[in-house]
């Protein structure tokens, strides 16, 4: 090979690798590896007070939603895996609108911010139970009226089909109110609602 032609490869290959470590690089930004968990601190939350659900369920599903965290998340989250952290946040955000002053939502929120691994917990249900739990609250929530009681039964829909993919009809009907709804508006309990 002349050398004018060894040059131009070597070129070629210099800014391919150039190119190619920039895409890693971009990659690994998308896809989690320099992900970290940011939730907001939780203060007041994003349902009124004719959300229906009684109060002693709000905080059962709030102690329940924060257990799933901490039992299989929280590993991947402290790793940060960008797929757990995101799933984390969005459970752990519902577990704090429904109940912000849950004892072990607030700490477990605290926790993750700060990169520390919680202690596993005993908690009431198996996955498949709390699937099926919650696919049966969203139904209760789709017959009653007001946008508050729609919005948690799209977002225990997809909590039910998390916590239990097998779940059919969980994924059916939370295929069905996607198709017909759109994409939830996970901004809602992403973030701290000001209050009155």
């Amino acid at each position: 090979m002349s050398l004018p032609r060894l040059m131009l490869f070597t070129r070629i290959i210099a800014a391919a690798c150039c190119l190619g470590g920039s895409l890693m690089c971009g990659a690994n930004s998308a896809f989690g590896s320099e992900a970290s968990y940011q939730l907001a601190e939780i203060r007041h939350s994003t349902f009124g007070e004719n959300l229906g659900l009684m109060r002693i369920e709000r905080e059962d599903m709030a102690d329940q939603l924060a257990g799933h965290v901490i039992n299989v998340l929280a590993p991947g989250v402290v790793a940060g895996d960008g797929g757990e952290i995101t799933l984390a946040e969005r459970l752990l955000g519902l577990a704090l609108h429904l109940d912000p002053r849950n004892r072990k939502a607030v700490v477990t929120n605290f926790q993750l911010r700060r990169g520390i691994q919680p202690d596993q917990v005993a908690t009431d249900y198996q996955r498949d139970t709390l699937s099926e739990l919650f696919l049966k609250r969203a139904e209760l929530l789709h017959r009653q009226q007001g946008a508050d009681n729609a919005y948690l039964a799209a977002v225990l829909l997809f909590a039910a089909v998390e916590l239990n993919p097998k779940n059919t009809e969980a994924v059916f009907a939370y295929e069905m109110q996607r198709r017909d709804s759109g994409e939830i508006d996970w901004s809602r309990v992403l973030k701290n609602n000001e209050g009155p």
